[in-house]
């Protein structure tokens, strides 16, 4: 089965941190995709933060991941809380694009 991973960031404010995406019915989603072969989850998971955000120091701890089968994917949310606001976050993403 195809890996996928994404990365659910929780900021100081209790909100969610999403992406404009196309392909999603409600236009918006989590950071992450597929993991190509030869990686491991958390190095296509850096991989992909790196390529949506531009940011390649957002992941820190991780809290916590569940892992389901999404249509063709095995997809593993990770979880991690950040001492970042939404507002920061915001800031910091429009500056590194």
């Amino acid at each position: 089965m195809k890996q996928a991973v994404c990365l659910c960031v929780v900021t100081s404010d209790n909100k969610i941190l999403a992406m404009n995406r196309n392909n999603s019915p409600q236009g918006i989603g989590l950071i992450g995709g597929k993991v190509d072969p030869g990686e491991t989850n958390l190095q296509a998971l850096k991989r992909e933060i790196f390529e949506e955000t531009g940011m390649d120091d957002l992941i820190g701890f991780i809290q916590s991941w569940h892992t389901g089968v999404d249509g063709e994917f095995e997809t593993t949310t990770y979880i991690q809380f950040t001492s970042y606001t939404s507002e920061q976050c915001m800031t910091t993403l429009t500056s590194s694009k």
